[in-house]
């Protein structure tokens, strides 16, 4: 639902429904803002988010992140 409301007001949405696909999207998209789920399953928001802002052999970082749980 969100990503409707995103899409509508003119952001590019790239949706995923777990930590690797999140983490995959992340390394191709390069995007300025990711929003997570605090209860994806396996693996919660906040460890994805570890993981994309310290990753263990890459350069890159978020510089940006925000956890939504409904």
């Amino acid at each position: 639902m969100l990503a409707r409301y995103l899409e509508r007001d003119g952001f590019r949405v790239d949706a995923v429904e777990d930590c690797e696909q999140a983490i995959e999207a992340f390394s191709t998209a390069r995007p300025d803002l990711v929003l997570l789920d605090l209860m994806l399953p396996r693996v919660d928001g906040f460890e994805v988010l570890r993981r994309l802002r310290f990753p263990a052999c890459s350069e890159r970082s978020a510089s940006q992140g925000a956890a939504l749980s409904c």
